[in-house]
């Protein structure tokens, strides 16, 4: 039998500061062997945890590379969003 502990890896994702051109939907890409590894172990890994994708009314399990992707995506995108200032907060520091 093998076993394997989880790693967990936290990285900083730079993205830039606005929304620049029209966003692609599709995405085409030939990976390298290492990107191809950790991918597959992404989607092993969160298959096994029963993770999901797409949110909203209509989540769906994790079945392939692609939602691994769309996955991975979504968190980069909740991380983002963290660390937006709110309209609530934009403006007060120092007002007190």
């Amino acid at each position: 039998m093998i076993t394997s502990e989880a790693a967990l890896v936290v990285l900083e994702v730079p993205l830039a500061e606005e929304d620049a051109g029209v966003a692609v939907h599709h995405l085409d890409a030939q990976l390298t062997t290492p990107q191809a590894r950790v991918l597959r172990r992404l989607r092993v890994r969160l298959e096994r945890d029963g993770a999901t994708v797409g949110g909203g009314k209509n989540p769906r399990k994790v079945s392939s590379t692609q939602d691994a992707v769309r996955w991975l995506l979504e968190r980069v995108i909740e991380a983002d969003a963290a660390t937006e200032p709110t309209l609530a907060t934009e403006g007060t520091e120092g007002s007190e």
